[in-house]
């Protein structure tokens, strides 16, 4: 039953930064779990794609994709967060590390857009956003996956390692990759 057109939904669990483990009690979606409202732990908020401080871009936060800004890498925000956890010196590291692996068309990819593709078997992956990683399975078609390594790294850390991972063993890469999204029309910058 709905109220409003809004499914009656069972509150599971309160989370510890202050969303909710919900499930809808009937309709087609019973039986699934989703976590709905907004985190107060701001480091988090913002490496989940908020944007800090009480709120999403354009006020929805389905408008917004992983990663925060509609055309480019990472909001400004998951930038700053880097900055209070880590240290501009960590942050400074971590980018000339992830710089050094990068050819020059990666390298270009980067400074212009926050974002490069890596060649694989499978096609090109996109990395640059968190939980939004693109495939490119075909020259119409790409896939939404997301994959984070373990640990608490900088972001410019989190793309060398599956930089690295990807040039490397493609196949562990993929074997843990959860699919977001098929079917997704082609993003830029494009790879070459």
């Amino acid at each position: 039953r709905t109220v409003f057109g809004l499914p009656r939904l069972e509150v599971l669990d309160r989370l510890p930064d202050g969303r909710f483990l919900v499930a809808p009690v009937a309709g087609p979606q019973r039986g699934s779990m989703f976590v709905i409202g907004e985190s107060r732990r701001e480091a988090e908020a913002a490496r989940m794609g908020y944007l800090g401080h009480g709120g999403h871009r354009n006020g929805d936060p389905r408008r917004v994709p992983a990663g925060g800004r509609p055309g480019g890498g990472p909001a400004p925000g998951l930038e700053r967060a880097d900055r209070r956890r880590f240290g501009v010196a960590a942050q400074q590291r971590a980018e000339v590390l992830l710089e050094s692996l990068l050819d020059p068309v990666q390298l270009r990819q980067w400074r212009r857009h926050r974002q490069f593709w890596v060649p694989t078997p499978k096609g090109p992956v996109r990395l640059g956003r968190p939980h939004d990683l693109r495939l490119r399975v075909s020259v119409r078609e790409e896939w939404s996956l997301c994959v984070v390594p373990q640990g608490e790294l900088p972001l410019a850390d989190q793309w060398a390692n599956l930089l690295l991972v990807l040039s490397v063993m493609p196949e562990r890469f993929f074997a843990v990759a959860n699919v977001q999204g098929r079917n997704l029309a082609p993003s830029a910058p494009h790879p070459l």
